[in-house]
């Protein structure tokens, strides 16, 4: 396990009176070949070392004790956690700055050039880009500047994976694959589950769509949908 900060360049690639904080966590199966994920937390303003400690890594902590994570992704992959963007976690910057996607896309595109550098054995390895929340804004973002630059970077990106992600698509359809996704796993019954696929996105408005979202929203406020 290594830890430490990453130089990156701002918006105009002027050098960044900031550094980003960056943790590395080598596969427990075969390092030499087994992929690297970059995990990245959203908030924005969220840690990273929280899914890191909390979901993914190799210990969960719950707040008095460490326990062996059994479904680390360590299993079979080396995980980078990049805390982003300047003033979350670790990470930090010397002057007060507004950041917007595009830049933090850029400061932690820059910051992963230099990790490449400094860790360059793992740059023949597949890539992939994980997170959850509002990473599903840092994450496309941060790929589009990746494939934008292929040729220069040689970065070996395979694939993006987005959990619970904000933004990246809209509010209807994300709130339309949430209760697919709870009508699925029998929080509600199949009658419901037909209305609210067939009926309400061509008629919202509807008494049978209103009915439908009624009864849902009222099973829910008795459960926790996140809950096992």
């Amino acid at each position: 396990m290594y830890s430490g900060y990453l130089q990156t360049s701002g918006p105009n690639g002027e050098a960044s009176k900031g550094l980003i904080h960056y943790t590395f966590l080598e596969s427990q199966g075969t390092p030499a070949t087994d992929p690297v994920i970059l995990w990245l937390n959203g908030g924005p303003g969220c840690s990273s070392l929280f899914g890191l400690f909390q979901e993914i890594g190799p210990f969960i902590y719950d707040g008095t004790n460490w326990n062996k994570n059994p479904y680390t992704w360590l299993q079979s992959a080396s995980i980078l956690v990049f805390e982003s963007p300047f003033g979350v976690g670790f990470s930090y910057n010397t002057t007060a700055v507004n950041y917007n996607d595009n830049e933090t896309a850029l400061y932690n595109y820059f910051a992963l050039l230099n990790w490449f550098h400094s860790y360059s054995d793992f740059k023949k390895v597949s890539f992939w880009i994980t997170g959850e929340s509002y990473a599903g804004m840092y994450i496309p973002f941060l790929s589009s500047l990746i494939l934008n630059n292929i040729n220069t970077n040689g970065i070996n990106l395979k694939g993006i994976m987005v959990g619970n992600g904000v933004l990246i698509t809209d509010d209807a359809f994300n709130n339309n694959a949430l209760l697919s996704y709870l009508g699925n796993h029998n929080l509600f019954s199949p009658q419901l589950l037909q209305v609210l696929k067939g009926v309400c996105p061509n008629d919202p408005d509807s008494i049978s769509c209103q009915y439908a979202l009624q009864q849902v929203n009222a099973i829910l406020q008795r459960v926790n949908p996140y809950g096992k």
